[in-house]
């Protein structure tokens, strides 16, 4: 059986959107996207926890992310994860992401300065 690495986050733009590059000139970009898991509480009500996913874009998409995202941004990333680790022994640290291979950029905030609200992966916009 053939192995499948595959996910699909929708949610909001959680930090700022900045182009960067390899060593050779590749471009990418970082950012996080906030995400939410409903938990239900004792008395039965559900409460919404955010999630800050990692996420690595490269090469075209990287610049486009990096021109046309902001934070609060609604956004759909499809791609796959990926885990890098780093250090040695007892500190040997590690994470995981997701590497983004299409974006799909959703409704901008109608004011650029607030803080993303987190969306579940089902809402549309």
């Amino acid at each position: 059986m053939k192995d499948i690495n595959n996910t699909t986050i929708t949610g909001r733009v959680a930090s700022e959107v900045e182009l960067s590059h390899t060593g050779p000139g590749t471009p990418y970009t970082e950012f996080r996207v906030a995400v939410n898991d409903s938990m239900k509480s004792e008395d039965g009500s559900y409460t919404d926890r955010p999630n800050f996913v990692p996420v690595k874009v490269w090469q075209g998409q990287a610049e486009a992310c990096a021109n046309g995202l902001v934070k609060g941004q609604a956004v759909t990333i499809s791609g796959r994860l990926r885990q890098e680790s780093w250090g040695e022994g007892d500190e040997r640290k590690s994470r995981v992401y997701v590497v983004g291979e299409h974006v799909v950029f959703g409704a901008k905030p109608r004011n650029n300065t607030a803080q993303p609200e987190p969306v579940g992966a089902t809402a549309g916009e």
